[in-house]
């Protein structure tokens, strides 16, 4: 008999259990009482036996009511969700498995919220789609329906910022537009003050900061001489890994090497006039035949 107790005693701990019951557990439950059923009037156990089926019916009775509430909430319809949620909340304070079916209730509770909270959320998506800023307007207002204590209040609230961003750039990019392009043509002090209508906390504020900051340094640098290329290098500007070679190539030249000797050309004498018959050769041959002209 205290074997049959025991054994009953370990199916009824099996299905102790906060969260959903299953068909196992009316099972093994079930078993547990029809093993206490069979101790006799006469025997020893027989009180214990008696207190504990007691116990077990009343579980199994709870037990049976939230499968049942769990089977409807299956169906994943609001209507059903709420009804197993309702059937949880009914079990009174004083029964064995209220503490599972205050968890479940709870549970259900929120799965109404979520299904009803999705569709703003949904609906919020839709709006968003074409992009405008009135849109984004529309989105945001439809998802800050979802209240804070609420199971998608996370998911609204991302939404929410993702969509103000947005619109935030819509709003400030005209500024951060013309305060580029009056930077590109070297009106620094005029860009600076047209990026500093977009204020802190909004989106593109600390992209801005980041390029304010080197305008105020273009400012700060003195003006280049006109005409000058920056790009042509000069003895200051000469970068310092090209001079070690310019050095080495000094030191490399000889200290103690003359200087080249230049020969100054010296003017040939002059052929004196009595010896140019030696250095002219005529040819009588090809001399010209004189020619006499007669008058007549």
């Amino acid at each position: 008999r205290l074997d049959m107790i025991s054994q009953a005693h370990q199916l009824a701990i099996a299905t102790d259990t906060d969260w959903i019951p299953s068909l196992h557990h009316i099972f093994q439950l079930g078993e547990a009482i029809s093993a206490v059923q069979t101790i006799p009037a006469d025997s020893r156990w027989y009180p214990h036996a008696q207190t504990q089926l007691i116990h077990w019916e009343a579980q199994l009775a709870d037990i049976q009511q939230l499968h049942l509430a769990q089977a409807s909430a299956r169906l994943g319809l609001p209507a059903t969700v709420k009804w197993a949620a309702h059937q949880a909340a009914q079990l009174p304070n004083d029964r064995p498995r209220r503490i599972q079916a205050q968890t479940l209730a709870a549970h259900w509770t929120k799965e109404i919220q979520r299904v009803h909270d999705r569709n703003h959320l949904e609906w919020a998506n839709r709006l968003a789609q074409p992009g405008t800023r009135a849109s984004l307007k529309m989105a945001i207002v439809e998802a800050q329906k979802v209240e804070r204590d609420r199971p998608l209040y996370g998911e609204a609230q991302q939404l929410v910022n993702d969509w103000t961003q947005q619109i935030e750039v819509y709003e400030d990019e005209p500024y951060w537009t013309l305060a580029q392009s009056l930077a590109r043509q070297g009106k620094f002090q005029e860009a600076i003050e047209t990026a500093a209508v977009i204020r802190p906390g909004r989106s593109l504020y600390a992209s801005v900061q980041t390029t304010i900051a080197r305008w105020q340094q273009e400012i700060q640098q003195p003006p280049r001489p006109a005409g000058i290329n920056s790009s042509v290098m000069t003895p200051a500007s000469t970068p310092l890994s090209v001079q070690p070679a310019i050095t080495q190539s000094l030191q490399a030249l000889p200290t103690n090497s003359a200087s080249p000797t230049i020969t100054p050309l010296q003017p040939q004498p002059l052929i004196p006039e009595q010896s140019w018959g030696e250095h002219l050769h005529f040819y009588p041959d090809s001399m010209p035949t004189p020619v006499t002209i007669s008058s007549q």
